[in-house]
């Protein structure tokens, strides 16, 4: 009972530091990718946001194909919010946070006066 017990708590911190570092690395790459968006003229430029939407998706690896990318473009503000799937490391009948990692940055465009 006692290494199990071991074995489960083990598992519950195997989850808890995944999901923080993914949740380290799904801001850091918002943040990113909303920075080179405001400072690349790609406000009103969908080519450009796919570009760099792809390269977000290169920088999260495996977790890249399943994240949502959610773009909002003003005069001057680019907002993305981007939500990639919680990984399941825990079986399904322990408890623990399933929500999905969402992540919003808001940053200003740069324009030359």
């Amino acid at each position: 009972m006692g290494a199990a017990m071991f074995l489960v708590f083990l598992l519950f911190a195997a989850h808890l530091l995944l999901g923080l570092y993914l949740a380290s690395v799904v801001t850091a790459v918002t943040y990113d990718a909303a920075k080179t968006a405001a400072g690349a003229d790609a406000l009103g430029d969908p080519a450009a946001r796919a570009r760099i939407t792809d390269s977000a998706r290169r920088q999260l690896g495996r977790f890249g194909p399943e994240a949502v990318f959610d773009w909002g473009v003003d005069d001057d503000a680019v907002r993305l919010t981007v939500r990639v799937p919680r990984p399941p490391v825990l079986p399904g009948f322990l408890p623990a946070p399933r929500a999905p990692i969402q992540r919003s940055a808001r940053v200003r465009a740069e324009r030359v006066r």
